[in-house]
């Protein structure tokens, strides 16, 4: 599952990447990754579970010290997280695995995807760059019924 996962999340990452670089007229694809982690997180739980994989949540909340919130995903014990470089170039542009000290700084909890909150046409397009990218992959063929 984790290999599958790396692909998805590299896929996405480089679909924001993309949109960014592209100059598209969007606040949230200005500042990408900053203050974007649940834009990005809760497109990709949405596909992930629109293509049937369960054990997925939109996780993440505030700070357990300070003010700040942060958002990632966790399927089935592996947390999925393309914005983490937005704390510091340290940190890595995705994350797959069982947690970074990054991620315990913050409350854990499962939130709701609220998709309904963002631009249409930008998670259109974020799904669309990502879909395309994943379909490069053996994404389709291996990954879809492995959870």
């Amino acid at each position: 599952m984790s290999d599958c996962l790396k692909t998805f999340a590299n896929a996405y990452r480089e679909a924001f990447d993309q949109l960014r670089r592209s100059g598209a007229d969007n606040i949230f694809l200005s500042r990408f990754p900053g203050g974007c982690c649940s834009l990005a997180t809760e497109v990709m739980c949405a596909h992930l579970i629109e293509l049937g994989w369960k054990d997925v949540e939109y996780t993440g909340g505030q700070e357990l010290e300070g003010e700040g919130s942060h958002a990632w995903l966790n399927c089935g014990g592996i947390i999925v997280d393309i914005t983490a470089d937005q704390f510091g170039d340290h940190l890595p542009t995705v994350y797959v695995g069982g947690g970074m000290g990054l991620h315990s700084e913050y409350d854990n909890k499962a939130m709701d995807v609220r998709l309904d909150l963002y631009d249409p046409d930008l998670i259109k397009s974020v799904k669309a760059k990502a879909g395309k990218r994943l379909a490069e992959t053996s994404f389709a063929s291996d990954c879809q019924r492995e959870n």
